[in-house]
């Protein structure tokens, strides 16, 4: 989903929510990074002295019984903060013509708020600044899907938002270090990054954030190639291809989250560019990667050359007992799985990571409080998080991605995949 800006659509500082279902801007005294949080004695929307309420848009179908399964355990277990959890589905509005995202998320905001006894947290979410800021406006609590690169705006907008993932800008620290680290900037003299235009403010990361931090790991040149995000058929990418040939860069790095950039990349090979090329891995996850068909593509092992890499859940082909061997969290939740006779292990996982957040988030508040303002300031203070899906997972004051770390992968043609290639980096501080 292409998210817009809330620039012209809301009056800055205005804390109401206003009628386009934008937030204000966060003011000092919203961020929790630049003030100290005040805990209201008062529980948030969705909470009882025996309950909690939490929506997750993929409540429905198929995946309920994971659910039911899940919660159950937990409920088993002592619930969150001492009380039993109640999952409810949150309504998403269609995409049909005429109808602005905008729109869309606040008609998507209102159904959550709308919701009789009201809803606590909202897990799984879609990363939209404007459905995340207007629901933390009205006390919801929102824990986006885990393992994705996510807009800056997202946590700038959205104090009692926290993701298991990375911050576009920490993303591109992460890029940088690794490509510098691994060799791949070395003589390079002319590097051609590509991002998206028109989703995530990618492009505007990779200008203000990217492009220098390669200069100071020393790539001579940097030039940025944009695509259209939103453009139909393989035309963008096709253009976007033909660019970077005219440009004949020695390295390619392609950044953002548009799914569009992998044709970018499939583009590339059609177009016999020599120069390799490294790729985030909020462009190619798993899936997205074998759809692409790339995988098979005979000039493969020169194309994907290197994967930076935020989930341990997708990039290259881990092993889940591997990755969950060494986390008793994962091992819980895989168990409730077996103990019930279902097969969701990826699903399974992120919901129980989102349910283990909100938990430890309000423990570590010290506050009798449940609502949002407990839990961010549980964030504050969350150094550490036993996560699966992201490497060496942690929270702080104003950091609310929870990935500490990257991992390099580099392709193997023997397995058609990329596999891992050294120990996961501590992401550099962006501050």
């Amino acid at each position: 989903m292409r998210f817009v800006r809330c620039a012209t659509l809301c009056l800055p500082l205005v804390t109401a929510l206003v009628a386009t279902g934008c937030s204000a801007t966060t003011t000092a005294a919203q961020n929790p990074a630049e003030a100290e949080i005040s805990v209201p004695e008062t529980p948030g929307p969705g909470v009882t002295a025996a309950g909690i309420t939490v929506a997750d848009r993929s409540y429905r179908d198929d995946s309920k019984a994971t659910y039911d399964a899940i919660v159950a355990a937990y409920n088993a277990a002592g619930g969150i903060a001492g009380r039993k959890i109640t999952m409810v589905a949150q309504a998403e509005t269609a995409q049909s013509p005429g109808v602005s995202d905008a729109d869309i998320a606040r008609s998507d905001c209102l159904a959550v708020t709308e919701q009789p006894g009201g809803v606590f947290a909202v897990i799984g979410a879609r990363p939209d600044p404007d459905f995340t800021s207007c629901l933390n406006e009205h006390g919801d609590v929102v824990i986006p899907r885990p393992g994705f690169a996510f807009d800056d705006r997202m946590f700038e907008r959205s104090p009692y938002t926290a993701a298991l993932g990375l911050s576009y800008e920490r993303l591109a620290a992460g890029l940088a270090a690794q490509l510098q680290a691994s060799g791949y900037l070395k003589d390079a003299k002319n590097v051609a990054v590509v991002a998206a235009s028109g989703i995530d403010d990618s492009d505007s990361v990779a200008q203000k954030t990217l492009v220098p931090l390669l200069k100071s790991a020393g790539a001579s040149n940097v030039t940025v190639t944009t695509v259209d995000a939103v453009a139909s058929g393989n035309a963008a990418s096709a253009s976007a291809a033909l660019k970077l040939k005219s440009i004949a860069p020695d390295r390619i790095v392609v950044f953002g989250s548009a799914v569009k950039l992998i044709s970018v990349v499939d583009e590339v090979v059609k177009q016999h560019l020599a120069a390799p090329v490294a790729i985030s891995d909020a462009v190619v996850r798993q899936g997205r990667f074998e759809f692409s068909g790339l995988s098979n593509a005979p000039e493969s092992q020169r194309v994907q050359s290197i994967l930076v890499n935020i989930s341990t859940q997708s990039g290259a082909q881990l092993q889940q007992d591997r990755v969950n061997a060494a986390n008793p969290a994962a091992v819980k939740c895989l168990k409730i799985m077996s103990d019930n006779h279902l097969a969701s292990p990826s699903l399974a996982l992120q919901v129980c990571e989102s349910l283990d957040l909100l938990k430890a988030g309000l423990e570590k508040s010290g506050s009798r409080q449940v609502n949002a303002q407990a839990f961010a300031k549980g964030l504050n203070a969350l150094s550490s998080f036993p996560s699966v899906s992201v490497y060496q997972a942690g929270f702080g004051p104003g950091r609310h991605d929870g990935a500490g770390a990257t991992q390099l992968m580099k392709y193997s043609g023997a397995c058609t995949c990329f596999e891992p290639a050294g120990s996961p980096m501590p992401v550099p501080a962006t501050k």
